[in-house]
């Protein structure tokens, strides 16, 4: 007598079973309840991320919110999206140019298809194809870092000049990799009696043409996005270029590991979207948070991370600005002044945060006090919206700067003249 629990691993696979069947039902009915509410979950976690990254979290109203939560999802999904292709991409020329034409298949026989070797043939020729991927990708990385050595401004001649030299020893370490590399593959089938149908492939020279083609072309896009990275790291911050480095050696082995990847089933395909989730992370992940992917997202409707802004407060307002952050808001009249923030990091909720560069004394020349912007210190300060009469953003600082001292004149004048009934 059998007893209910004795297989109870097919009535799991069941349950399991229903319960995705129920979510798909449920999905199906519901496709734009669905899509709503994972775009508001989405537009929230880039708000969330966005104003951690100011430590700033204004009071928001979720409902009137709602709308520019969905932009924000849309937008941050985009970017995302074709960052973390770009990060894939290789892995799709590598494959159909150099893998399947070289490694897969025998060369095509005049009147006879091309026949694709045996398993036991292609397992032993990954790791070759993996080690060649690995040279010919950090050789071709390394030789756009010297061309690009050339473009850093020559006040940075040491850091220039250390560039230069890990670029050209990682070029001459690479090439020299890929010359044993071959070389020992070579051996190996030469030991083993295999050159009809050896490891390396056939037609070794136009391979290693393709894959020197493919990885050239292919390096000036992501050597972008590094760029970026680089551009915000400071010349002695070894740690920032070591991670940089680190991401490269694994953007290499990824998606050299993508290319020789059988995808026979639906689950394999599931790789691609997971490897590129990972490596999308990791990016951003850089020390230096390269893209700032939710900055640009504020920054694109405007609602954050804007610079060339100039605001008209109330006189009170604007002395206590300056005992928060000193010269950072000119007195323009009785009852205003301006301010002009290095940015303006979110005008969302009921304040607009504005990040100051306050002032500091530089010296004392008699009775004199010389007073001078104080480099790399910033101060947030939030200022209620009640508080700002009026505010604007432009193209140029200086000119809306220079027009805002001009109007307050203007102002002061107006107030001094004589009307003509007095």
């Amino acid at each position: 007598m059998q007893s209910d629990d004795a297989n109870p691993l097919p009535r799991r696979e069941g349950g399991d079973s229903r319960n995705l069947s129920s979510l798909q039902d449920y999905v199906f009915k519901n496709p734009f309840l669905v899509l709503w509410n994972s775009a508001l979950i989405l537009g929230g976690l880039i708000t969330f991320g966005h104003f951690s990254s100011i430590k700033y979290f204004p009071d928001l109203d979720i409902k009137t919110a709602s709308s520019f939560l969905l932009g924000i999802a849309l937008l941050g999904l985009l970017l995302t999206t074709l960052l973390a292709l770009s990060l894939v991409a290789p892995s799709y020329l590598l494959r159909n140019e150099i893998w399947i034409n070289y490694f897969l298949h025998e060369p095509r026989n005049p009147g006879r298809a091309c026949l694709r070797v045996s398993a036991d043939v292609e397992k032993r020729r990954r790791l070759p194809f993996l080690t060649l991927n690995l040279c010919y990708g950090l050789a071709s990385f390394f030789a756009f870092v010297i061309l690009c050595s050339y473009l850093i401004d020559r006040s940075y001649g040491q850091y220039r000049e250390n560039v230069r030299m890990v670029g050209g020893l990682g070029l001459v370490f690479s090439l020299a990799a890929q010359l044993w590399a071959n070389r020992y593959w070579k051996e190996r089938d030469r030991a083993d009696n295999t050159l009809s149908n050896g490891r390396r492939g056939h037609s070794n020279v136009a391979q290693h043409v393709s894959l020197a083609f493919i990885w050239i072309m292919v390096s000036p896009g992501y050597l972008l996005l590094l760029t970026l990275a680089v551009g915000k790291l400071k010349e002695s911050d070894l740690i920032g270029h070591l991670c940089i480095l680190l991401f490269v050696l694994i953007f290499i082995v990824v998606n050299a590991g993508l290319s020789i990847t059988n995808f026979s089933s639906a689950k394999s395909l599931l790789i691609v979207p997971a490897v590129a989730a990972v490596l999308t992370l990791g990016y951003l992940s850089l020390p230096s948070n390269p893209l700032s992917i939710t900055r640009t997202v504020f920054a694109s409707f405007a609602i954050g991370d804007l610079g060339s802004t100039i605001f008209v407060v109330k006189r009170a307002t604007c002395d206590a600005v300056n005992l928060i952050a000193a010269g950072t808001c000119e007195i323009a009249s009785e009852s205003a002044g301006c301010i002009r923030p290095k940015s303006l990091a979110n005008r969302i909720g009921s304040e607009y945060l504005l990040v100051l560069e306050p002032y500091v004394e530089s010296g004392v020349a008699g009775d004199v006090r010389t007073i001078q912007r104080a480099p790399g210190t910033e101060v947030r300060v939030p200022i209620p919206k009640s508080e700002v009469l009026v505010w604007g953003s432009g193209d140029e600082k200086d000119k809306g700067w220079a027009s805002c001292k001009a109007a307050a004149s203007v102002n002061n004048e107006a107030e001094r003249r004589p009307t003509s009934g007095s």
